[in-house]
């Protein structure tokens, strides 16, 4: 330790002694130690240096601020500490030169020795269990030191924490290092917390079971000696009766019977107790037999009995526990305590079983019941409806006592038959004929009395001798009078009725006479009142079967072709409508010349124009319109079931051949979608348009082709040919290939395609069939527009050795080609000259998307042409015009 003074400040404090203007710079150094132990000696020194030079033998004078705390021994150099603290030593330098002695004040700190904690080592086994812990401090040599303080330190306050100095308290399970801080020095001590078992506590002590099978669970706590719990402690359990009660090994008690006993938990010697009490409280109670029986007679008995059930179903069985009986009507049931029943008066009485805070109430019906009941007259006929008959009845009781004024209800097996009326006294009345039973009830018991109404006739008139019937099926309720006993009118039922001739008239039960053929039969009706004396009488019946219309098998119709013929039927019917089977209908026609028609109904088409057909059955008539002309429109349509087939809108062709050979030329054949698709070979050898029906199609949004009718190239060379020189306009149409070659082939053709569209999406797999082949066209106005064509092989279109052939507007996509025989170009132009492609869109060309070869003046413009292969190639050709073409290369 050094002491500087700066040359100004000592040249300001000796500016009066000394002369000159130069300062000089002292510095004191001190050597030692400034800290010493109490008891211990340090010797010490203390340098000067003046402008860097020491200055030899320099004198101090020393000076200790607190002796108490440090002293210098006698010789001087040493400083003995004498008691803990802290003081100054103070060295003053004296010299002739300086004016002011130069001092230098050193700090010295006098500590303990050593600090002990005492006890190094303990362990508390109750939380806020409490240690008191000591520090004594030692001086140098190992002698006590009074008075000191040390700080106290825990690392882990949440185990244990000091309250007080030296005061520690456990607070949770672990391990503390304590230290006690004195001056410069630590003692340490290690202390454990770890709670120890004291005892046991079960809760709850006394646990009350109320069912058999009832359960409850016994919480049970480890406590340590000053009663804070314990975890993980083991706990065993055990029953004193698992007759009574069961415990499982989580303290888990289960009701087994009725009685007392008690449940243990034990770990070691320490153990609890809770006392279990098994008593079963009713919580329903159920009277036997449910219903009651009736107390029919008074003074009569019925025993009852009661079951108990506690909450979870089980009988209640607790020994000298029964059920309790009362009455809540006493003037009519009593019981005893063994649930034994009086009846005293007639009425409903109310019997009550109570056990615990369950109970039950059951009625108790008691009555003067009628035992017996019998009915006079025991049988009885009555011979008319409305005839009457007076019954009665008596009723007795179980003792054999007639039973005054009982209640009696009467009733009728069959009211349709006979009625009972009760006010003012019973009376049967005859309703119709038949046997029932009149039954008489009083209470639960009946008797029966068995009544016949016979309602037999004793008159039987028919008013008519003979009817007509002018329809088969026709019906004639036979008029007659029958008459009963009392001179009232019985229903025709009531005799027998029967025919001559049933093929002829039938007649039923109810005297309803139907025809079944023509022919004349005679009904009967009779009733037998007794052997030898029967009622009888009788009507003759005519039947006609004549007719009452006629309506032919159509109401019109046309034919295309001298003759064409049609066959027709008339159904000839009834008043009744019915028809009449086989009936002869005479044919004629208005317009022979037109028209003529077979006595079968057989029309012939005989020349154009047009006739009323009549079918006339007696003086009833129908017509058929038929008209010959030679249209110029013809109809395929294979969605239509009919014969035979005319091209016309109701007998369309099936086949477009049919309608392709039918048509004359500058025909057109329309051909509708139908319901599948056109499985042939079309061939144009004349001037005709083939049009398919785009309604369907104009309609959707984005157009689809497979809304236009659809050919199946299945047979043949190709779908559709045109081998001639005549103008041959293909529209409308759709075509799928299932074979190899040209959807359309034609040769030498003024061959005018649109809206034409091969393998459109959907309709093929994979690339098959060829496109469109024009050769040898030398018309001008020859063209292929607005068509698609798809998955294809060889050329998408071909035109070859054609003149002045427009093909505009198309779109083609994926063609291969067919090795040796075709490049596999979109459009391929074969010789030929003027001819052109404008508008054209292609894709996915294994050859050329357009390839004109060995042709003259062809113009190639506004095509939009993209794949990997040459998009154009023109080779050995002249005069060639491309213009206005997107080109792209880029891979598809």
């Amino acid at each position: 330790m050094a002491l500087f003074l700066s040359g100004a400040a000592f040249a300001c404090v000796l500016s009066d002694a000394l002369t000159g203007p130069k300062t000089a710079a002292v510095a004191l150094r001190f050597t030692g130690d400034s800290v010493l132990v109490v008891g211990d000696t340090v010797a010490f020194g203390v340098t000067a240096e003046i402008d860097g030079t020491p200055l030899a033998a320099p004198r101090f004078r020393f000076t200790i601020e607190d002796t108490l705390v440090a002293s210098r021994t006698a010789s001087g150099d040493s400083i003995v500490g004498r008691g803990r603290g802290r003081t100054h030593l103070i060295a003053a330098l004296t010299s002739p030169l300086l004016p002011q002695p130069a001092t230098l004040t050193v700090a010295l700190d006098v500590v303990v020795g050593a600090v002990t904690v005492v006890p190094a080592n303990d362990t508390l086994t109750s939380i806020e269990d409490t240690l008191v812990l000591a520090a004594p401090a030692f001086d140098a040599h190992g002698l006590p030191i009074g008075g000191v303080a040390p700080a106290w330190v825990s690392s882990d306050t949440t185990i244990a924490a000091f309250v007080a100095p030296g005061r520690l308290v456990a607070r949770r399970n672990g391990q503390v290092m304590v230290r006690a801080l004195v001056d410069n020095d630590t003692g340490t001590a290690s202390v454990m917390v770890a709670q120890r078992l004291a005892r046991l506590q079960v809760s709850p002590s006394v646990l009350v079971l109320s069912a058999l099978t009832a359960e409850s669970t016994v919480a049970v706590s480890g406590l340590d000696a000053r009663g804070h719990p314990l975890s993980g402690v083991p706990i065993s359990w055990a029953s004193e009766a698992s007759t009574i009660a069961s415990v499982t090994p989580g303290g888990r008690v289960r009701a087994v019977d009725n009685g007392t006993t008690r449940i243990f938990a034990q770990n070691g010697t320490l153990r609890d107790t809770v006392t279990t009490i098994v008593e079963q409280r009713a919580t329903q109670i159920v009277i036997r037999p449910d219903p009651v029986p009736a107390i029919v007679s008074l003074g009569d008995q019925v025993s009852l009995t009661a079951s108990a059930t506690d909450s979870l179903g089980f009988v209640v069985t607790v020994p000298n526990k029964t059920p309790g009986w009362a009455t809540l009507d006493p003037t009519i049931a009593t019981v005893d305590r063994n649930g034994l029943v009086t009846g005293v008066g007639v009425g409903s009485g109310r019997v009550v079983a109570v056990m615990d805070a369950a109970r039950d109430t059951a009625a108790v019906a008691v009555g003067d019941l009628p035992a017996s009941v019998v009915v006079q007259p025991a049988s009885a006929t009555l011979a008319s409806v409305k005839d009457t008959l007076l019954l009665s009845a008596t009723v007795r009781n179980s003792r054999g006592n007639l039973i005054q004024n009982p209640v009696i209800t009467w009733r009728a097996s069959d009211t349709t038959i006979t009625r009972v009326d009760t006010a003012p006294r019973p009376l049967a009345v005859a309703v119709r004929a038949g046997t029932t039973r009149i039954v008489a009830v009083a209470g639960s018991v009946a008797d029966t009395s068995v009544v016949t109404v016979t309602n037999a006739p004793v008159s039987l008139d028919i008013t008519r001798a003979a009817d007509t019937l002018t329809s088969i099926w026709d019906s004639l309720p036979v008029p007659a009078v029958i008459l009963n006993a009392r001179g009232d009118s019985l229903a025709s039922t009531s005799v027998q009725w029967s025919s001559d001739a049933p093929f002829v008239g039938s007649v039923d039960g109810a005297g309803l006479v139907v025809a079944r053929d023509t022919g004349r039969a005679v009904v009967r009706a009779k009733y037998a009142i007794a052997p030898g004396d029967t009622l009888r009488d009788s009507i003759a019946i005519r039947v006609f079967n004549l007719p009452a219309s006629i309506v032919l098998s159509d109401d019109r119709d046309t034919l295309t072709a001298v003759g064409q013929s049609l066959s027709y039927s008339g159904a000839v019917r009834n008043a009744r409508g019915n028809p009449i089977g086989g009936y002869t209908i005479a044919w004629s026609s208005t317009n022979p010349a037109a028209v003529s028609v077979s006595p079968g109904g057989g029309a012939t088409a005989t020349g154009f124009g047009a006739a009323f057909v009549i079918g006339q059955a007696g003086g009833l008539a129908d017509t058929v319109i038929d008209v010959v002309v030679n249209p110029t429109r013809l109809i395929v349509d294979n969605g239509i079931a009919i014969a035979p087939r005319f091209g016309t809108r109701k007998r369309p062709y099936a086949r477009i051949g049919d309608g392709v050979s039918a048509a004359d030329v500058d025909d057109t054949v329309l051909v509708r979608r139908g319901t599948a698709p056109y499985a042939e070979t079309v061939a144009l050898t004349r001037r005709v348009t083939l049009l398919g029906d785009d309604s369907a199609f104009a309609a959707s949004v984005p157009s689809d082709p497979l809304l236009l009718p659809l050919l199946s190239h299945d047979t043949g060379a190709a779908g559709i040919t045109a081998y001639t020189a005549a103008t041959v306009v293909i529209k409308n149409l759709a075509l799928r290939h299932t074979i190899a070659g040209p959807a359309i082939d034609a040769r030498q053709a003024d061959l005018r395609v649109a809206r034409f569209y091969v393998n459109p999406p959907g309709t093929v797999a994979a690339r098959i069939g060829r496109g469109i082949a024009l050769d040898s066209a030398t018309s001008s106005a020859a063209s292929i527009t607005s068509s698609e064509i798809r998955s294809v092989k060889g050329y998408g279109i071909r035109v070859r050795d054609g003149t002045g052939v427009v093909v505009d507007t198309v779109y083609i996509e994926s063609v291969d080609s067919l090795p040796g025989v075709e490049a596999g170009a979109g459009i391929r132009i074969l010789r030929g000259s003027a001819n052109a492609v404008r508008h054209a869109t292609i894709r996915g060309t294994q050859g050329p998307a357009i390839l004109v070869d060995s042709s003259a003046g062809a113009t190639l413009a506004a095509n939009d042409l993209a794949g990997r292969q040459r998009l154009a190639l023109v080779r050995w050709s002249t005069g060639a015009t491309i213009q206005g073409n997107l080109l792209d290369t880029r891979p598809l």
